[in-house]
């Protein structure tokens, strides 16, 4: 690891969740947006702060307010149920290139677009 560069970007997306500081910054968005889904504007379902893109090697409350939304469970997960480019590629390829830009490990980053987009093109 780089000298000066924080332990905390070993640490997984899903642990970064339960962190004090995407917890604050997750309450944050939520108020921003009124305590309101961005898109249907339902106030009843579970709200959740979706990341619209994800920067390599940010924590998930590094991001900016133009990267952060609010929406609903529906609307959350339709937005991630969206057909994607990679709707042909293994399961298990997506989870580890989703993980690889979350963390910021760029070289295994490519590797596994590279991998992907020959599965795609194939």
């Amino acid at each position: 690891m780089v000298a000066g560069v924080s332990d905390l970007i070993l640490v997984r997306y899903k642990d970064q969740l339960k962190h004090p500081r995407w917890q604050r910054r997750r309450l944050e968005i939520l108020e921003r947006d009124g305590f309101a889904c961005v898109r249907c504007k339902n106030t009843e379902q579970q709200l959740q702060v979706h990341h619209k893109r994800y920067v390599p090697g940010k924590m998930a409350w590094e991001h900016a307010d133009a990267d952060l939304e609010t929406l609903c469970s529906d609307c959350h997960e339709a937005e991630h149920n969206k057909p994607s480019v990679l709707a042909g590629i293994p399961d298990s390829i997506r989870a580890d290139l989703s993980e690889a830009v979350r963390v910021g490990d760029r070289i295994a980053a490519q590797e596994l677009t590279k991998k992907a987009l020959a599965m795609v093109k194939a």
